[in-house]
């Protein structure tokens, strides 16, 4: 409570939550939880969804390993997030970058690439995110509206940051 200067405990049942983000209403958060992947029943992190008292609501997502880079669109409507699974064998995980309809629970694949969301437009229509293709490709700045179409590529990093980057990663 910033106005007032006290801390608020927020209790939960989850066995463990991180990375809490409110919505913009401030009535949910979203959590990274330990569950098990209903897709493989294996233990793996989902996103879950809290009311503003930190009572679990749902788990909002249902595959994946691991999941990052999410946020809410300003209206509330959509949660934005990227989603990969590791691949023992293959080191290389798979990535996947998701919208999410908060109301109606429908995801959609926006793309299958290594992504870090970085904004929505003001009207909520549009994503700007930072990503790449496929792992040799240098990183970017793209944008994308919410239903997956009208791709644009704004700017990327291969002549201004490839010496800082090209040392780290081949691509």
């Amino acid at each position: 409570d910033i106005n007032e200067g006290n801390t608020i405990f927020l209790k939960t049942d989850l066995p463990m939550n991180q990375c809490p983000v409110y919505s913009p209403d401030l009535k949910n958060i979203v959590v990274t939880c330990a569950v098990n992947n209903p897709g493989t029943n294996n233990p793996g992190f989902q996103l879950c969804l809290l009311s503003e008292k930190g009572r679990f609501i749902r788990t909002l997502t249902q595959g994946g390993d691991r999941h990052h880079s999410y946020f809410f669109s300003p209206n509330g409507d959509y949660l934005v997030y990227s989603e990969f699974d590791i691949k023992l064998l293959n080191t290389k995980p798979t990535h996947r970058f998701y919208l999410l309809n908060i109301e109606t629970e429908n995801s959609i694949l926006l793309l299958d690439w290594d992504i870090k969301a970085k904004s929505f437009s003001d009207d909520s229509q549009q994503i700007i995110f930072e990503g790449r293709p496929t792992p040799k490709s240098p990183w970017g700045i793209y944008i994308i509206n919410i239903d997956g179409t009208n791709l644009r590529h704004l700017t990327y990093f291969d002549e201004f940051l490839e010496e800082w980057y090209s040392d780290i990663e081949e691509y």
